[in-house]
């Protein structure tokens, strides 16, 4: 019984001493951890289907506007090719006619002028023959003589009207020649005008695309990005622990830390001068990574928020109602968010880390965009970004981000 007694109380004073010990800090960081990253776990399908829902309607909304001014361009493209063709056949047919009626003007006015030429002669063989034949059968001399002065009068007479008629012929001839020549010379002069109206033009056309021209935009852009970590090892962990538990280390943050994503979004101002582009705004990106520590069975999400101000320099090129426009350029930010949590080189705790609290980067992008008529703009933008420096630079953690995302956007022109 005595035995039975101890035994007893030897756990009953056992059971005080648990009973008035406290829980140990570290547990209840790793269940709040948990909790945090069952309730971010619960969150994600919601964000999921939200951004497949945005991205095949707004990939719907650029299929329709697509088709249905890519019909209506067509029909107008038709009926400018058959109105230019009709321009073409009329002006052809009123070339051809001008020529042709020159050439029988002039053709009929050197008929007109041989067959006058021929009547006359005619007439003055004929009017010769009758004069002769009747002084052939005038029987006496005085009668003879007589006629004769009589014909030789006439005779000077019919020379004297047909020398006036030949001049007036002569006249109307010449006069028919000129005006013939004057209207074949208002028809190339016409035909130099309209030629040197046209160079006059093109030249004109030519000077307004070498003046300044400059359009602005003004829209909103959205999309998700990839975000990819990369870390370095401080030199001093190296000297101070083995080459073994570095090299652990290392390897678990690289099987453990995964890459995430993230939601950017955008406000662009643009003004595009002769083609080239400059774009400022307020953009709101993220850094970070998904934590899957398997020693302490700790998961979640590192999340660094950035406000910045971007500047981009590009070129755009349109074509019809489609385009293009490539840029680069950096970003300066400010932290929202800045608070993580890594592991530690002994595998089991996790520390807390701030990432910096101004940021600078640096962005690749290629805008592909269609313009409607109403001078609306939808674009479609790939984009990469990345650190300049360390985002999160501390004793023990120093992590660089980069990420590569897609984003739609509507803007308008003005």
């Amino acid at each position: 019984m005595r035995q039975d007694n101890e035994i007893d109380q030897l756990f009953r004073d056992a059971s005080k001493v648990n009973g008035m010990e406290e829980i140990p800090s570290v547990f209840l960081t790793d269940l709040n951890t948990r909790l945090d990253a069952l309730d971010k776990k619960r969150k994600k399908p919601i964000a999921f289907w939200w951004l497949f829902g945005v991205f095949s309607i707004s990939l719907f909304a650029l299929g329709t506007t697509l088709f249905y001014t890519s019909a209506g361009n067509e029909i107008t493209e038709n009926k400018d090719i058959n109105l230019e063709k009709e321009k073409s056949v009329v002006a052809n047919e009123e070339a051809t006619t001008l020529d042709a009626q020159t050439e029988n003007e002039i053709s009929g006015t050197s008929n007109s002028t041989t067959e006058n030429s021929k009547n006359l002669f005619t007439k003055n063989s004929n009017k010769e023959k009758p004069s002769k034949n009747e002084s052939i059968k005038s029987s006496s001399i005085t009668k003879l003589n007589s006629s004769f002065d009589l014909i030789s009068e006439n005779q000077l007479i019919e020379n004297s009207k047909m020398e006036s008629i030949q001049e007036n012929i002569n006249s109307t001839n010449e006069n028919e020649t000129e005006n013939n020549i004057t209207q074949v010379i208002d028809s190339v002069l016409t035909k130099d005008s309209v030629q040197t109206n046209e160079i006059i033009q093109k030249v004109e056309l030519a000077k307004e695309k070498k003046q300044l021209s400059i359009r602005k935009e003004i829209g909103f852009f959205t999309g998700v990005s990839n975000i990819f970590s990369s870390f370095d090892i401080p030199s001093e962990l190296e000297y101070n622990t083995t080459a073994l538990v570095v090299s652990e280390y290392r390897e678990t943050r690289e099987r453990e830390e995964v890459s995430t994503t993230s939601w950017d979004f955008s406000i662009k101002m643009k003004w595009v001068i002769n083609n080239f582009s400059v774009q400022t705004g307020l953009d709101y990106f993220q850094w970070g990574e998904e934590i899957k520590y398997e020693y302490n069975s700790i998961s979640g999400i590192n999340r660094y928020g950035y406000l910045a101000i971007p500047l981009n320099l590009g070129y755009s090129k349109t074509w019809n109602k489609f385009g293009i426009n490539p840029f680069a350029g950096v970003m300066f930010g400010y932290g929202m968010n800045r608070t993580g949590n890594y592991l530690q080189p002994d595998l089991n705790s996790i520390a807390q880390a701030s990432s910096k609290k101004y940021l600078g980067n640096y962005q690749f992008a290629c805008e592909f965009f269609f313009l409607s008529e109403s001078q609306f703009k939808l674009s479609l933008t790939p984009i990469y970004r990345s650190s300049f420096k360390e985002v999160v630079f501390t004793d023990l953690i120093r992590n660089r981000y980069k990420s590569i995302g897609l984003q739609l956007g509507i803007s308008y022109n003005f």
